[in-house]
């Protein structure tokens, strides 16, 4: 079973890594890549793996914060 740990730690990546693609020359969404897609399918699988599993505060934990966006461009 993956851990708390585990979790929070893809959804920092995945945090820090939405919006690096979105500035690079080629954006996620050109090259065929839905990161919010990326974030549900995760999140269905782990609600599987994990009956105490938070759909929600994982969606949340993988989105940029208005302040990361703006220290990134």
């Amino acid at each position: 079973m993956i851990t708390k740990k585990h979790y929070n730690a893809m959804a920092k990546i995945i945090r820090e890594a939405s919006w690096l693609i979105d500035v690079a020359p080629h954006t996620a969404k050109e090259v065929g890549i839905d990161p919010y897609d990326l974030v549900m399918n995760l999140g269905y699988y782990f609600e599987e793996d994990n009956p105490n599993f938070d759909y929600e505060k994982w969606c949340n934990a993988c989105t940029p914060k208005q302040e990361e966006v703006w220290l990134i461009k």
